[in-house]
């Protein structure tokens, strides 16, 4: 439909504008011509916006209706104008009095027209702004960026010009978490290949500082239970770590999840291999990594699973290094609410025993399906680690066991729960070490 030029029923008499009574007037601009004026008389007080392209013929031979992206209803009889914008014009509806000035109306007109015009050229330069700033995070990236990759066959074969092209056509769509640390994409070169790209803005030494935390933690590890850093790209307006996608997500995703996805995935034996998963890791990261590593921010959500349901300890950010005669590295405190141990709060010393006890609240998530800021628990004044010593101290443990777990061994799930109470002594000394606590784990599970 050609609204460039006035509609051929533009002259037909009416009735309503005859005899002086008060009309609609419609004014239809295409999106690249302003010339389009076409006055219609509207006898009906209601005028409905229809959803559907046909109506628009119908509104310019029945004057009743026109057609729109969306529904819209004027009610108020006193309306004095509408805009209807559409795909390829825009309609300017106004209640007038046909008695009234013709320059009156003309006026009405030309300042419609003008505000169209000017929000046409107000989108259109706010476009090109994005596209131009995007062009150029590109071009200053591939010529001021570093891309390094470690691991990959899939990652190596990809020139940074290319790497770069992937990483700017990634969406909020593909978006799989996101934190104070940063956002991470998944993106997916093939069928085979998929990596978790976690991206980092630059400008802010906080940031810039959790970048760098993870690339000297990340980068020389290499275990099954610790999340494999793949490379990075280090750009003038962002930074990108590499990782390896984790195809289960992550253990709070899934604990915390809908019922029937964690009831098929997390049985009583998976739970175990989990728990047992995660010590190990941390296990590495405190005794066989030199300088030795505490993570400070072991939580649920930190813990990735694989394929196979395999534990894998992740986000670095936060993570300390500490040299093997050290006992402790003073930090500001950080980490989740609800993991940090009570010592840490108080002294800003950040230790391996930290570690053991955020370990330990993770085992409860594990033994009890329920988070550590559960809401019952901040309802009654309590928390999950109180409420499950009290449990545990007259000897009821089976209640406080996951709903979704439909069968599971009565001394083994006992077990656990003690190993996990050993974590969480209020007195750092009195807790185990990850290696200790691994090899309970595995003692138990060979018994």
């Amino acid at each position: 439909m050609n609204l460039g030029r006035p509609l051929p029923f533009s002259n037909e008499r009416n009735p309503d504008k005859m005899n002086g009574v008060m009309g609609w007037i419609c004014f239809a601009l295409t999106m690249d011509s302003t010339a389009a004026i076409s006055p219609l008389a509207v006898r009906a007080q209601l005028v409905v916006v229809q959803n559907s392209p046909g109506c628009a013929r119908d509104m310019w031979s029945r004057s009743s209706a026109f057609a729109s992206s969306t529904q819209v209803q004027l009610r108020d009889p006193h309306t004095v104008a509408s805009v209807a914008f559409f795909s390829g014009f825009i309609c300017l509806l106004f209640r007038v009095n046909w008695k009234m000035s013709t320059k009156l109306i003309a006026l009405y007109i030309t300042v419609c027209s003008v505000l169209f015009i000017i929000s046409k050229m107000l989108i259109s330069f706010l476009c090109y702004k994005k596209w131009a700033r995007k062009k150029r995070i590109i071009e200053t990236s591939l010529t001021g960026g570093k891309l390094v990759i470690f691991r990959s066959a899939a990652m190596q074969s990809l020139s940074p010009k290319a790497f770069m092209r992937m990483i700017m056509g990634l969406s909020s769509k593909d978006i799989i978490g996101s934190g104070g640390y940063g956002t991470v994409y998944m993106l997916r070169l093939d069928e085979k290949s998929a990596f978790a790209i976690k991206k980092l803005s630059r400008g802010s030494a906080e940031m810039d500082r959790g970048f760098e935390r993870e690339l000297d933690t990340m980068g020389d590890i290499k275990h099954r239970n610790i999340v494999p850093l793949c490379g990075y790209y280090a750009a003038p307006h962002f930074n990108l770590l590499i990782y390896e996608l984790m195809p289960n997500g992550s253990l709070d995703t899934i604990l915390h999840g809908k019922e029937e996805k964690k009831q098929a995935l997390l049985d009583w034996p998976v739970r175990y291999k989990i728990a047992l998963g995660v010590a190990r890791g941390l296990s590495y990261l405190h005794h066989d990594c030199i300088p030795h590593v505490i993570h400070r921010d072991i939580k649920s959500s930190n813990i990735l699973l694989d394929h196979n349901m395999e534990a894998r300890v992740s986000d670095f950010g936060l993570a300390t290094l500490m040299k093997p005669n050290e006992s402790h590295v003073t930090t500001v405190v950080a980490g989740t609410f609800g993991y940090l141990a009570p010592e840490y709060f108080e002294t800003g010393r950040a230790t391996t025993k930290g570690d053991v006890y955020s370990y330990g609240v993770v085992l409860l998530e594990l033994l009890t399906g329920k988070r550590p800021t559960d809401e019952s628990f901040l309802e009654n004044g309590t928390r999950l680690v109180t409420w499950v010593k009290e449990t545990m101290e007259e000897k009821r443990e089976e209640h406080a066991v996951d709903g979704a777990l439909a069968s599971f061994p009565a001394e083994e799930v006992k077990f656990v729960f003690t190993v996990a109470e050993k974590c969480l002594e209020s007195d750092p000394r009195d807790r185990p070490t990850m290696v200790q606590v691994a090899k309970m784990l595995e003692q138990a599970k060979l018994a």
